[in-house]
């Protein structure tokens, strides 16, 4: 039984700074699984074989918990971030400051890493107070007379640690989209586009386009979701779905770095058409939605294949003999 209580420790303090960071976030169902996989990672891979030097040292204190965990919760990213690297010949900046300049940290971008660090050791010392409380609270540092009552705890903590990981665990399963917008819905594993528009259009376009497409899936009864966000000093998302019950997903997401400053490139806004069950509807679609993109935009459709290069307009775009245009 003496395990139990370790069991209870490791998980509760992978869950800590894991629901702390989801609470921050202000999407915890969303974040709060990818928290506790990186934080348990971290506890698993880092956090045993500390916790069994210091069991071996017999070093107990709080102190000395808090100041490994906090060395365990900066140590990784702080080596995978590590910001110095001459040979990068990079530049970024963050709000309008220079961080970086030739693969060589400005001030600010030391700052900016310090910050970083010292925000990753306060989740790491949350994470080894929890883990030290739970030890003390289950009788193992020290035990005493009362060990037989703090074994009963340990027991109740380990499961009731184990629950709560298996429900964070279990979170993207429970809280899946299993609405036609999600082209995994049916149990695939992966989904090739069938056709790849590529729009030639700016962003004070993208509006329109969300218009545009919530108009063309009204008048096909298909269902539209618009889940674009901009955020002034980061990023502005364009994120458009429109979907049929029978499979076909119309998908549009693209994003706007305000922070990074890169090459202007000749791609255009993606407009990618999914058919997953395979059928074969999907041309009078595409060719539906690619003669409304050029009524509102000619001669700025364009197409792209898998390897990412443009190419001529798809065969199935072709209209029949006896169909009528338009």
């Amino acid at each position: 039984m003496r395990v139990l209580p370790w069991i209870a420790a490791f998980l509760l303090a992978a869950l800590a700074p894991a629901a702390l960071v989801a609470a921050i976030s202000g999407k915890a169902t969303q974040m709060l699984p990818l928290a506790f996989a990186v934080s348990f990672g971290h506890a698993l891979i880092l956090g045993v074989p500390a916790a069994l030097l210091y069991r071996r040292k017999r070093w107990d204190g709080l102190w000395t918990a808090v100041a490994g965990a906090a060395l365990i919760g900066m140590l990784p990213v702080g080596i995978l971030t590590w910001p110095f690297n001459p040979s990068r010949r990079g530049f970024s900046s963050a709000d309008g400051v220079v961080q970086e300049v030739d693969g060589i940290p400005t001030l600010a971008g030391w700052i900016s890493y310090v910050e970083l660090l010292a925000g990753l050791a306060v989740l790491g010392a949350i994470g080894g107070l929890i883990f030290w409380s739970t030890l003390r609270g289950c009788g193992l540092i020290p035990v005493d007379a009362q060990a037989r009552l703090r074994s009963r705890l340990g027991l109740a903590l380990a499961l009731l640690a184990i629950a709560a990981s298996g429900s964070v665990a279990a979170l993207p399963i429970l809280l899946a989209d299993r609405s036609c917008h999600n082209v995994f819905r049916d149990g695939q594993r992966s989904v090739s586009a069938v056709i790849n528009i590529d729009l030639d259009i700016a962003q004070t376009d993208w509006r329109d386009l969300a218009k545009l497409l919530e108009q063309f899936g009204q008048l096909r009864q298909m269902s539209f979701l618009d889940l674009s966000l901009s955020q002034a000093s980061t990023v502005d998302t364009l994120s458009l779905s429109l979907c049929a019950e029978d499979g076909r997903v119309i998908s549009v997401n693209e994003q706007i770095w305000h922070t990074a400053h890169l090459p202007p490139s000749n791609r255009g806004v993606g407009v990618v058409i999914y058919d997953p069950r395979g059928g074969h509807d999907w041309p009078e679609l595409a060719r539906d939605l690619v003669a409304a993109l050029e009524a509102k935009w000619n001669g700025k459709v364009r197409f792209r294949g898998g390897d990412g290069r443009l190419v001529p307009a798809p065969p199935e775009l072709s209209f029949p003999a006896s169909a009528p245009r338009g």
